[in-house]
């Protein structure tokens, strides 16, 4: 997990996991194609914030993506990806993002 992702996992993470993970933050142009090019479909609130700091880290809106999904999971499982737990809130938010991810994938 890059530098910032670990920071965020023992921090901010904790302190806005309840915006983070409810409101979105679209990824690409507004009004652009969409998740998958669906008009209106978009990643899961967590998982487009995580994304926008690999980003602007340097990562290119694919692999971002790629990694924050990873990263979320990791969550969801109470673990930041290297050994620590993560706060239980955090589990609960990651967990239901990631069921978003999975029910988006199954419908498209």
């Amino acid at each position: 997990m890059d530098g910032w992702a670990v920071r965020w996992a023992t921090s901010w993470r904790t302190a806005h996991t309840a915006e983070a993970s409810t409101t979105h933050e679209p990824i690409g142009k507004p009004g652009g194609p969409g998740l998958w090019h669906k008009k209106g479909l978009q990643l899961p609130p967590y998982i487009q914030h995580v994304a926008h700091h690999l980003i602007a880290a340097g990562h290119d809106e694919s692999r971002a993506i790629q990694m924050a999904v990873g990263i979320v999971k990791n969550w969801a499982a109470g673990h930041d990806g290297h050994g620590r737990r993560v706060h239980p809130d955090v589990q609960a938010a990651a967990a239901k993002n990631i069921a978003q991810w999975e029910a988006l994938k199954a419908r498209h």
